[in-house]
């Protein structure tokens, strides 16, 4: 089935089978060999910096697997399939959102929960300093 539609939920899920030249939404289309050296590019520097990204906070590591394990996954797509499989759709009345993959979902995912964390829990070497320089002062 390629460009059919399988009704899940009635007016709401549909599965579907797109195939995504581009990014997100069909940026930069027809440049999938370029988005595949950028993805390696950027899984090869997210595991150089894994450590430090992390930060020592297991919710920051989760989110980075799951970014990982998307940019992979898509990467895989882009290497055997020229281009992304998205198969999920969503829509309401008039609305639709972009076809999507489990993969996209594991990067959104990901960069929210480090997102949210990096937002509501400090650096650790900035909390370490911080304590060394309040014991210092006593």
């Amino acid at each position: 089935m390629y460009g059919g539609r399988i009704e899940v939920i009635p007016n709401f899920f549909y599965i579907v089978h797109v195939r995504n030249t581009g990014a997100a939404w069909g940026i930069l289309s027809e440049h999938s060999t370029m988005l595949a050296i950028i993805s390696a590019v950027v899984f090869v520097v997210m595991i150089t910096f894994y450590k430090s990204l992390a930060d020592g906070y297991i919710e920051r590591c989760c989110a980075i697997t799951l970014m990982m394990g998307g940019i992979c996954g898509n990467l895989i797509d882009r290497v055997v399939h020229k281009g992304v499989v998205d198969f999920l759709s969503f829509s309401y009345k008039s609305l639709e959102w972009p076809s999507f993959n489990v993969a996209d979902s594991a990067i959104c995912i990901g960069v929210g929960a480090y997102s949210i964390s990096s937002l509501l829990r400090p650096d650790i070497d900035a909390k370490e300093s911080d304590e060394s320089s309040e014991i210092n002062e006593e």
